[in-house]
């Protein structure tokens, strides 16, 4: 019978596991910085030093232009932006969502109070559509992709000249208690 002796691996001999990155959010300029340098030197240096998958930046080196040519979009400064424009899926009915928009405007100008169930209702009669539901999801995508907000469900139940009396009275209260 021959003995089987286990041979130690040597250090040149182990084979080196693929460091592993945690998923994260680069800013625009952080991407560019990353594919210049990777220009100057290799996409593998450039990972490396500064802790972002080769992969990543192969990807960042193809659409680098675009990085370049970004708009700024609602006032937030290029610096800060994660993501070009024109990600995500697209609207089913982009035609639908620009009347939606228009009307929500126009009931705005007028000064009429809009509700989720207004919105949803106007939606359906607009659509055209036999399957479309306006759903509470929908209404809720909806809202944040026009950064739209309905308000506060509670109302204020004193108005803000009651307070400051009512603050008044506590103080005139306290001071003519110290006497």
């Amino acid at each position: 019978m021959e003995e089987t002796v286990k041979k130690e691996p040597r250090e040149e001999e182990t084979p080196e596991t693929p460091q592993k990155f945690r998923r994260q959010n680069y800013t625009l300029e952080f991407k560019t910085q990353v594919v210049e340098f990777a220009e100057k030197t290799n996409n593998c240096q450039a990972s490396t030093l500064f802790g972002v998958p080769r992969q990543c930046i192969q990807n960042w080196r193809r659409v680098k232009e675009e990085f370049l040519n970004a708009e700024e979009p609602f006032g937030k400064p290029k610096k800060q932006m994660k993501r070009l424009k024109g990600g995500g899926r697209k609207l089913k009915n982009a035609e639908m969502d620009q009347k939606m928009e228009k009307w929500l405007k126009e009931k705005e100008e007028m000064g009429e109070k809009i509700t989720g169930t207004m919105i949803k209702e106007y939606a359906i009669s607009i659509s055209g559509d036999s399957e479309f539901r306006a759903s509470n999801g929908w209404l809720q995508r909806f809202l944040v992709r026009h950064k739209l907000n309905l308000g506060s469900k509670k109302e204020k139940s004193i108005p803000n000249s009651m307070k400051t009396s009512w603050r008044i009275q506590k103080k005139l209260q306290k001071a003519r208690a110290t006497f």
